[in-house]
């Protein structure tokens, strides 16, 4: 499955569970109090990287989010570097990634945390022998719509 494909699979997914919960993405109704458990989420596994989608809405000022975990395979990268309107963190849960901004690259390992500002250019890559477990989180526009490059 390409990582369009993907994408658009884990924002239907994400439309579903927000409708389940009384998040509207197109009036930006702030989604509604609840548990989401993990083992009732989807997986989605593509050639470089599995993907499951947490959580996504609206917050009650009218921020666009999105969530999702990502497991990247070693030696590999998501997507080519790309940028897009909105703000991404990643949150890396095991393993290490190395994240380039604006064309600078830096280490991150498990606990740390990379901030990615609107328009900025990035890309991640696995530089390690094991996968590379993380959060994706998305405020913005690309948390309401999916893009053709993300994360």
């Amino acid at each position: 499955m390409n990582y369009v494909l993907s994408r658009l699979l884990n924002f239907t997914l994400l439309n579903e569970q927000n409708s389940a919960s009384g998040s509207d993405s197109t009036t930006g109704k702030p989604l509604a109090s609840k548990v989401f458990l993990y083992d009732d989420l989807p997986v989605h596994a593509m050639e470089t990287v599995d993907s499951r989608a947490l959580i996504g809405g609206h917050t009650v000022d009218g921020c666009s989010f999105s969530t999702h975990e990502s497991s990247l395979h070693p030696g590999s990268e998501p997507h080519p570097p790309h940028h897009h309107p909105g703000e991404e963190m990643f949150m890396v849960l095991d393993g290490t990634l190395r994240v380039t901004i604006n064309g600078v690259s830096s280490l991150v390992t498990k606990g740390s945390v990379a901030f990615i500002g609107s328009g900025d250019e990035h890309g991640i890559f696995n530089p390690g022998k094991v996968p590379a477990k993380y959060y994706v989180v998305e405020f913005g526009p690309q948390g309401k719509t999916p893009h053709p490059a993300n994360g």
